[in-house]
């Protein structure tokens, strides 16, 4: 019988342990689904947290280029050739360009109680005597790129770098960034500005530097003006065959010499008008129709047409290059003001017309108007390149903006 209890008592004695040994595991396990749930919400939180202030310190970095860009524009010496906001309040008006001259375009903003938000575009000084500060500004200060993107002038090329900022302020007698006050967040992004300005050899509808290869059929027009040629030409090729009409003062221009090369007609090399433009052109249906008024479109192609499905038109600069032909199809009803600049053969059947000017800048070249499906309109506009002059003769950004290290 004792034995019968014993067994009894510890068989109890197991039951017993294991309810404590299930208890503490089911403790333990809900302590850890817990804490894993209370660790997932926080690090959800500081992620979402950290994601807006980077968010807005990227955003108030690009709010700095886009000021900076239009104080470019503002300025009455062009091209700008010194990256130099002032601040003058003794001035009359005062010259609030920046609030800190010394760093360059610099603002700071409340957003809310003790958080604020700044951005800066540093500017060159190589005699900053605030020793600390001038690694950051060799690292963050604009430059003047004309050289490096070929052009033949300063200031026509700048890349500039724009620092955003989230900081909390605890002691308005100190710097944003010491302590106490301390940056949340920090955001650097880069972008390039240009100009472009565009020379023409001579007022003409047409100019070319092979008279010889100039083909006006029947049919067929260029029209000069009052004080334009209809066809400037160089000589050395013969003239000009003209079946059409073409007028002008005079109708046709002979020169001796001509300079059709882009660093000449554009200030810019080749390869920096292809860096400039709005849209670099690799496949024939990615070319837009129509051309976005005041765009500079440049072509990559060995050919490309035009048709009655895909005519061209539309208002700006259109650079054909890589040597490509360009064959505007009988039907296609084409409607295009501006410059049109090409490297290759052009064919150009009617109904068409073309307003501004065209410019055939290699000794190959050739330039063929036949009327088989209507009139061809080649005429000179002075109205239409002064507005392309307008558009492109201010700063506007180039290429994509980059986001880059934070300090």
């Amino acid at each position: 019988m004792k034995r019968v209890d014993s067994e009894v008592r510890v068989q109890h004695q197991e039951e017993g342990v294991a309810l404590v040994m299930a208890l503490f595991l089911v403790i333990f396990a809900l302590g850890v689904t817990i804490t894993g749930s209370i660790f997932l919400n926080a690090n959800r939180t500081k992620t979402r947290v950290e994601f807006v202030l980077n968010s807005q310190a990227a955003q108030f970095a690009r709010s700095g280029l886009t000021e900076a860009l239009n104080w470019m524009r503002r300025q009455s010496s062009q091209p700008v050739t010194a990256l130099a906001p002032v601040l003058d309040m003794a001035a009359t008006p005062q010259i609030l360009d920046t609030d800190e001259a010394d760093i360059g375009l610099v603002r700071s903003f409340k957003i809310s109680g003790t958080t604020w938000g700044r951005y800066e575009v540093w500017k060159e000084w190589a005699s900053d005597p605030v020793s600390s500060r001038v690694p950051f500004r060799q690292l963050m200060e604009g430059r003047d790129i004309s050289s490096e993107r070929g052009h033949a002038s300063a200031g026509m090329a700048w890349l500039l770098k724009g620092v955003g900022y989230v900081y909390e302020v605890r002691d308005t007698s100190k710097a944003f960034d010491e302590y106490p006050n301390r940056v949340l967040a920090q955001e650097t992004l880069e972008m390039e500005l240009s100009r472009l300005s565009f020379s023409i050899p001579g007022q003409a509808a047409i100019n070319t530097t092979k008279g010889g290869n100039t083909n006006v059929g029947a049919g067929t027009e260029v029209l000069g003006g009052g004080t334009a040629a209809g066809i400037y030409y160089q000589t050395g090729n013969g003239a000009p065959s003209v079946s059409g009409t073409v007028t002008g003062t005079p109708p046709t221009s002979p020169t001796a010499s001509m300079d059709l090369s882009p660093l000449t007609v554009f200030g810019v090399s080749e390869d920096g008008l292809r860096a400039m433009a709005d849209q670099v052109v690799t496949l024939a249906s990615d070319f837009p129709n129509p051309v976005p008024a005041g765009s500079l479109i440049f072509v990559d192609l060995p050919s490309i047409q035009f048709d009655n499905s895909a005519p061209l038109t539309g208002n700006g600069i259109i650079y054909f290059g890589g040597n490509g032909s360009v064959n505007i199809q009988a039907g296609s009803a084409s409607l295009f003001s501006g410059l049109i600049y090409l490297t290759g053969p052009l064919v150009v059947d009617g109904p068409a017309e073309i307003r501004g000017t065209i410019l055939t800048g290699q000794d190959g070249n050739t330039v063929n108007l036949t009327s088989g499906g209507g009139l061809v309109s080649v005429v000179y506009d002075q109205a239409v390149l002064d507005a392309l002059q307008n558009d492109f003769g201010v700063y506007r950004q180039s290429g994509a903006t980059h986001r880059l290290f934070n300090r």
